[in-house]
């Protein structure tokens, strides 16, 4: 493939070779204008006009569609599929015309020139034929040689039909000049190649190291916003805690002092939420948690769940419904705990719902868990983001919300570490409804 030992991608490689002959274009389209200019200039009257007019209209039409051709190619700069598709193929057209032409000429232009011209004609035929091979080193190989061998090859024939002075010397010099120039060819054709190999790469390992870098400060804003997060919401309920406790120091009414101890509470479980929480985060941020999956029933953990919140729900005004299951899932109790608990206890602290229901229903070879409340719901706008690290819903019926929105970012993680995904089902409609999908268990 190159030196580099790159493998390049087919429409890359094609784009780079088309706009590096896109850019020598225009160089061999003002050497071959001149030219034609020159021929007409010097041979008006010593070749037959019907030669001489039919190949100066037949060059000049050439190079004014491929003058026409690369002007659009430049302004209107097609998609890479056109310039792949259509316009590769017709600009190697019309170079084989222009090849086609330039060896007509040598058969034309030839017998109307003395010793002088002659030599003059070939020394512009060797121009051409390197512009040619410069132009097309990459991508058009078999353009290259045709006009290697069909030039050079027309030039010894004519010179062995038509010999003068010195000519036999020179039909030897083409023959060497035909042999270097495919040697010529060879190395243009590795040289661009490995050029073009070489400017992917680095298009590429630039696209890589920004991709890091960017990756690097989303990481560096992530931790200033954990630790942000941390120092707030650890403060807001620590500091709640002590004014509640400072009111059920003081001789309170009866109401006022069971909403001091009830505030309290809230408050204390807030701050272990949060701890909790970032416990959680830091173990799964290190790699630190790992499944220990087998297959049980689910049924026995929705129960159990129901019954270890229920303490909880009560103080929210809430009823934990547990609908019975006689399905069985692949996966590890412990992390399936974790990840339904933070859906419960998102319900009881956020949803003021009245009703909880914690499910299980079969979902293609697979078991979803639901967790269904009658609460506030997910505001639309909060729904695409609402699994992400450090989000919080809009929508949320405490006073002191505690938590750092890792909640539903670590379920997510722990749903992936058992080859599950969780979700949220969007068209729920009065409540919400979440759900962790795991696989399906088999005895």
């Amino acid at each position: 493939m190159s030196t580099l030992g790159t493998k390049i991608d087919a429409s890359d490689h094609a784009a780079n070779i088309l706009r590096i002959e896109g850019l020598a274009m225009p160089i061999g389209m003002f050497a071959m204008t001149s030219v034609v200019t020159g021929v007409w200039w010097h041979f008006a009257g010593k070749v037959p006009a019907p030669y001489l007019y039919g190949w100066l209209i037949y060059m000049a039409a050439t190079i004014l569609i491929l003058v026409t051709a690369n002007l659009f190619v430049t302004y209107r700069k097609p998609p890479i599929e056109d310039y792949v598709g259509f316009w590769g193929p017709v600009g190697k057209a019309l170079n084989f015309a222009m090849v086609l032409g330039a060896i007509a000429s040598i058969w034309i232009l030839m017998p109307a020139a003395d010793i002088a011209l002659r030599h003059v004609l070939i020394t512009v035929y060797m121009g051409f034929v390197i512009t040619n091979l410069m132009i097309h080193a990459e991508g058009a190989r078999a353009l290259s040689t045709v006009t290697i061998f069909g030039v050079f090859g027309s030039l010894a024939v004519f010179l062995l039909l038509h010999p003068m002075r010195y000519d036999y010397a020179l039909i030897g010099f083409l023959v060497l000049m035909a042999v270097t120039m495919m040697k010529l060819q060879q190395i243009f054709r590795i040289s661009t190649r490995d050029a073009i190999a070489a400017r992917v790469v680095s298009e590429r390992t630039r696209v890589q190291l920004d991709t890091a870098l960017a990756d690097v400060i989303a990481e560096r804003d992530t931790k200033t916003r954990f630790l942000e997060s941390a120092s707030h919401d650890l403060r807001q309920p620590l500091q709640a805690a002590r004014m509640f406790a400072d009111q059920t120091q003081r001789r309170l009414p009866g109401p006022q002092h069971d909403k001091a101890v009830e505030s309290l509470h809230w408050a204390l479980d807030a701050a272990d939420q949060s701890l909790t929480q970032i416990l959680e985060h830091l173990r799964l941020d290190a790699g630190e948690v790992k499944p220990n999956s087998r297959v049980f029933a689910i049924g026995p953990l929705i129960a159990h769940m129901a019954e270890y919140n229920e303490p909880h729900s009560r103080l929210s005004n809430s009823d934990i419904i547990a609908v019975p299951s006689g399905l069985r899932v692949l996966a590890d109790p412990a992390l399936v705990e974790r990840a339904i608990g933070n859906f419960i206890g998102n319900a009881i602290r956020h949803a003021n719902a009245s009703r909880i229901l914690i499910g299980a229903r079969h979902h293609e070879a697979r078991v979803r868990i639901w967790v269904i409340d009658d609460g506030v719901g997910i505001p639309g706008r909060d729904r695409d983001i609402i699994f992400d690290h450090y989000v919080q819903g809009s929508n949320h019926g405490d006073e002191i919300r505690g938590g750092f929105g890792l909640g539903l970012a670590t379920v997510v993680h722990l749903a992936k570490l058992m080859n599950g995904t969780a979700g949220l089902d969007k068209r729920w409609k009065n409540g919400s409804a979440f759900w962790l999908e795991l696989p399906a268990g088999t005895d």
